[in-house]
Parts: C-alpha cells; structure tokens; sequence
C-alpha cells in the first residue's frame, strides 16, 4: 500500500512511499481509511527537525485524524466486525498502570505512543487500530465529518474536561482554525455567549463560525478585541479564553481579555518561547490550564455530540485532495485561504 511517511528526524523529509500492508494483531482492527485531516501540528512540524526521543519517531506514517471501515479483524476481537465504519482514538500504547492510565487521562500516560507520531497513522491506505478505541460511525454521520472526531474530541477536553464554561459566560476563542471552531461550538453548547478572534488571514473563516453560531467575531489588527471584550462585559472581561493558535500575540491578548478570577485554557502548541508578565496571574488570580490531545471520555462525549446532530464538522471541510496529491494538500493547508483540508487514500 501507500503511506505518507516521515522518514527521519530531518526537516521536511515526508515521501509517498510503498509500504507493506498492515496485519493487525491480538485485540486490533485492520481499517481501511476513507478520509484523514492534515491537522494544525501536521503543518508545525512538517518542515521542522525533530528531537530525538521526542512526539515524532520516524520512520512513520504520519496523520492521527481520520475514519474507515474494518476490513479484517485479529484474534480476540469483540464488539467491531468487517464492514463497521469506524474512527480510532490516536492512542495506540499506554501502560495501563501508571497513576494516568488509572485514571483514564492515558493521553498523559510516559509511554503513550499515538497514531501519527510513534504508531503508523491515518495517511495510507490502511491503519491498525486498537478495536477497543474504535468508535462506531452511525448511518447518519457522514464519512467527512467522522474524519474530524478527533479534533472535536481535542475540543471537548479543553471545554469540558479540563475547564468549565457555565451558561451566561462570555467566551473568547482566539483562533478560528478546526480546534477553534469545535471549541466555539462545544462551548456554544454549554450556553456561552461566545467571541471568537481571527486575523485579516482568516476573515473567511470568521465568517464560518457566524453560520456555525458564533455570536461575534473580532479581528486582530482592526478591532481592539480588549477593548470591545470590556465594553460587551461592562469592564469586567471574558470569563474564560481559550487560545487555539500558539503564538504569542494571542496568548497575551487572550490573557488581557480576562476578568480578575478568570480562566485561560492553553489549547495550542507553540513551536516558539511565549514571554507573558506572570504578575497578571498572581494579581487577578487568573487560573491556566493546559488542554492536549484526547482521552476516552474525551472521545465519548464527542460521539454524541456528532451522532445527536449537536456539532456541525461537514461544514469545516473546504478541500478534499487523493493521498497522491498530499503535497499540493499541505500547500492549501499552510495558505489557510480555505478550512479543513482531508486527504482520501
């Protein structure tokens, strides 16, 4: 079969390369992928050398976005059959023992190897999954929008896991990117009055999160998004602001946007330092939490949210290219002149 791989530690060194087809193993599935989404880090860290010992183990197949159908089941395999259209959660190895597993946070877990990064992931033919991590894809889920569980799932561990968003809040999203715009609906969900920032660079996709119910959207450069953040709270500020880009303009801005007592979630990776005045948190008693990855439950209440109808991810995906075209489908993710961009192996 074909799989994207990353073949060393070297920037850049991606290549379509044949590989032989997967087996899968004791309590493993064999999927056959329909669609897989380039997701944010994808493009972070296509063109950057990587740490030894770190994320990324080369040689692998990249991608941890992404749905199919089971075409061969190994030994041991109960509840997913041939024919079950799936997503897998990007967990393929934890330990199972350490204080993280037992908990079920095992994105956390020391040992944790994920789909994409040390297990080969969503962008070949076939995956190996876990069959316990997959979720099946009701009729009424269309193949595209299962493709963007993932980040949904990313989604509800930072709006509902790892902090809390109450009904009446004022929340801020800066970053209208996939994880921004699940985020914004999740916390839409919750009954928030939600804001999200963009820059010039992504007014198109400011104007998605207005069909997707976003209730104002404001651009960085143009607007003074603290002041209008104040003057839309009566000079209190928002009471949670998750930042979904990583870089230091909107963390800073994110945390000048909070009232005293408020919450910044940290939902983004800076591939750079990010240098704040610490002293806003000591004197405002402003809470920060950090938000990464998925665990199972992150996964389960993402299901629902699809399979109720209560998210709208279809209408995320601007660009679909064949596995073969990866390189002109990384070019359209990196000019964000659209929104999702999925592959189709």
């Amino acid at each position: 079969m074909k799989g994207l791989v990353r073949r060393s530690l070297a920037p850049g060194d991606v290549a379509l390369m044949e590989v032989p087809d997967p087996v899968p193993g004791e309590g493993q599935v064999k999927i056959k992928v329909e669609f897989a989404g380039i997701c944010g880090s994808d493009i972070k860290f296509m063109d950057t050398s990587l740490p030894p010992g770190g994320k990324i183990r080369p040689p692998v197949i990249l991608g941890h976005e992404g749905c199919g159908i089971v075409t061969e089941v190994g030994p041991f395999v109960t509840g997913v059959k041939v024919g079950d259209r799936v997503a897998a959660e990007t967990t393929v190895v934890s330990c199972g023992v350490c204080r993280y597993c037992r908990s079920g946070k095992v994105n956390m877990c020391p040992d944790r190897e994920g789909l994409g990064s040390r297990a080969n992931g969503y962008f070949a033919e076939y995956v190996i999954a876990r069959a316990e991590a997959c979720h099946k894809i009701p009729d009424t889920v269309t193949p595209k929008a299962a493709a963007l569980l993932e980040p949904l799932g990313c989604a509800v561990n930072a709006a509902i896991q790892m902090s809390t968003v109450r009904p009446g809040d004022v929340a801020v999203v800066f970053g209208p990117g996939t994880i921004g715009q699940c985020v914004a609906q999740v916390a839409k969900l919750s009954g928030a009055h939600v804001v999200m920032v963009g820059t010039q660079r992504s007014v198109h996709r400011l104007e998605i999160a207005k069909k997707l119910g976003v209730d104002k959207t404001l651009v960085t450069g143009e607007d003074d998004v603290v002041r209008e953040i104040m003057n839309l709270t009566g000079g209190y500020g928002a009471d949670i602001a998750y930042e979904c880009v990583g870089t230091s303009v909107a963390f800073n801005e994110a945390l000048r946007s909070l009232r005293r007592l408020g919450t910044l979630v940290v939902a983004a990776s800076s591939l750079s330092k990010i240098d704040f005045d610490v002293r806003s948190f000591h004197t405002r008693e402003i809470q920060m939490v950090g938000a990464v990855s998925t665990d199972p439950t992150s996964w389960d209440i993402a299901m629902k949210l699809l399979a109720l109808g209560l998210v709208d991810l279809e209408s995320l995906v601007s660009h679909v290219f064949p596995l073969d075209q990866w390189d002109k489908a990384f070019a359209k993710a990196k000019e964000r002149d659209g929104m999702k961009v999925l592959l189709m192996p």
